[in-house]
Parts: structure tokens; C-alpha cells; sequence
């Protein structure tokens, strides 16, 4: 007998009292259990701003007349701009593919790996505005599969034709056939107060970006006209043997010129200090907005 207080209970009763209770602990157990985890996805860290993604880094030595430079060391950067729902990147890195035939550059690491770490999946890439037709800036596009291309009518020519990368080329080609590939004009804006500049001082087809991203805030991309933002600052020009236009390249520098000394950032796809001056929110990708 079982007794509490001046209560008895019969045996089959407590038995039955304790099984029921022993049920109900196991269903409440499993109803506050937490849920289990989702392995391969992270949740998004990479919210509205501008980042530099590092992809890959390199020396260069410049002829500056009959003189050569100590070699520097450069990073190789790609910029992505969160805004409002858009996903836009200012270049596009460098595919595997690609690297075999760019030696030039080490510690590489896929541009749709290092986005996709960051809970940045290639297919949410909206928007890819190419500097440049070289490989460091267009050799990433076969990665973002959703995105449109945005490019110089030049750069779109270059990269559709026979001298271009075959693997560049089909990407060109298939992005062409499904109507993401949209040729530029000067001053054209795809989000409000971000001007696209033809330069065509670096190649037949360079562009730079200027962003007025609030009153105060304006920032220069400037691709590969300026490999420092401080040689845009002082018009210091690269070596003519670099450039396709010295005319032109030297009309973009007057210009960012007089930008810097208004107060403008300036972005170049190679400056290795731009990676330490951002927080890094995931590897290799550097918030400095």
C-alpha cells in the first residue's frame, strides 16, 4: 500500500499514476527539445553597406619613364554594394578556370566561395558591372549565374570576340542570349546618384564609378586606372605602355584629382591597405560602409 496522508491508494493505481507521468515528462521533453541544426547554410551576415572582397593578392613593378620601381605588393579585389534588396558587384574576381592562364596571382580563392561563407549565395548576386575586359575583372562572371552584366559597349565587343578567353566568352555569350547583358552609356545610373564614367584611358573600354552615397559621402571606383588611390590623388599616371589612351588616362586622373581633394574616397581593385582600413565580417570580405 501507498499512503499519503490518511489517504491509501491500491497498488494498480500508483503504478498507473506513475506511468502517466512518466509519459507526460517524455512529451513535454520532446516538445521543448531544440530544433535541430541545418547544416550548409549561414544565415545572412552581409547586410546593406559596401565591402572589398580579397580574392587573391600579387606584386607589380612599374616602369616610371626609364626607371623601374621596387616591386609592391597589391591585393586583387572585387567590391560588393548591398542596397535595398540588390546585390551589386563592382567586378567580378576570378574564376578557376581562369587562374591557370594568370599566374600573377596568389592566395587565390574563389569569389562565389568566399561570398557564399559570408550566407551570400552566387545566385543572389543581382547586378555585375565589369571596370574592365581583363581577366581579374571579367573572368568571375560565370559564377553568378542570376546576374545582369553591366559593360562598356567596348569591353562587350573585346570579350564576345575571338582575342577573349574562351571561357569568358561563352559566359559573355550565354549571358547575351538570355537578355542579362546590358551595354552601358555615360552617366547612366542604376541606383540613385551612382554615375557610371567611360575613362578608356586603361583600356579601350574602362569605366570608373563615382557614388554620391549621401550629401558628404561620395566615393570613386576607380578600376584599374589607379592601382593606388594615392597615385589618383597626386594624377600620378601609370607607365604609358599600360594604358590604351594616355590622353584619356590622364583626363580621369585631372578628375580624380579634384575629387580627392574635395574629400572623395577612392576604391582601386589593388590597393593592400584598403583590406586593413574594414571590418572583416567573414573571410575575406571587408566592410567599410
Amino acid at each position: 500500500m501507498f499512503f499519503l496522508g490518511k489517504y491509501s491508494f491500491p497498488h494498480f493505481m500508483q503504478t498507473s499514476r506513475i506511468r502517466i507521468f512518466i509519459c507526460l515528462l517524455f512529451l513535454w521533453q520532446c516538445g521543448s527539445s531544440p530544433p535541430k541544426p541545418t547544416f550548409g547554410k549561414k544565415p545572412g551576415i552581409v547586410s546593406d553597406g559596401i565591402y572589398a572582397i580579397l580574392y587573391g593578392k600579387g606584386e607589380i613593378s612599374l616602369f616610371r619613364g626609364e626607371e623601374i620601381e621596387e616591386p609592391k605588393g597589391i591585393s586583387f579585389l572585387f567590391f560588393c554594394i548591398k542596397d535595398k534588396g540588390r546585390t551589386i558587384l563592382i567586378d567580378s574576381g576570378i574564376s578557376s578556370y581562369e587562374t591557370r592562364n594568370f599566374p600573377e596571382i596568389r592566395d587565390w580563392s574563389s569569389p562565389d566561395k568566399i561570398l557564399s561563407e559570408a550566407g551570400l549565395p552566387p545566385k543572389s548576386v543581382t547586378d555585375i558591372v565589369l571596370t574592365d575586359y581583363r581577366p581579374e575583372h571579367s573572368g568571375g562572371i560565370d559564377l553568378f549565374p542570376n546576374a545582369k552584366i553591366y559593360l562598356h559597349p567596348k569591353t562587350a565587343n573585346f570579350l564576345i570576340g575571338t582575342k577573349s578567353p574562351t571561357g569568358i566568352r561563352k559566359s559573355v555569350i550565354e549571358k547575351q542570349k538570355a537578355g542579362k547583358l546590358i551595354l552601358l552609356n555615360p552617366g547612366m545610373e542604376l541606383i540613385p546618384n551612382f554615375r557610371i564614367l567611360f575613362t578608356e584611358g586603361r583600356t579601350e573600354g574602362s569605366i570608373a564609378v563615382e557614388w554620391l552615397r549621401r550629401p558628404g559621402e561620395r566615393i570613386l571606383f576607380s578600376g584599374d586606372e589607379c592601382y593606388f588611390p594615392e597615385d589618383c590623388a597626386k594624377s600620378k599616371a601609370l607607365p604609358s605602355e599600360l594604358v590604351h589612351s594616355t590622353r584619356l588616362h590622364r583626363e580621369f586622373l585631372d578628375y580624380a584629382e579634384l575629387l580627392a581633394s574635395q574629400g572623395t574616397r577612392i576604391l582601386t581593385s589593388h590597393d593592400p591597405s584598403l583590406p586593413a582600413s574594414g571590418e572583416e565580417v567573414s573571410p575575406r570580405i571587408f566592410k567599410l560602409y
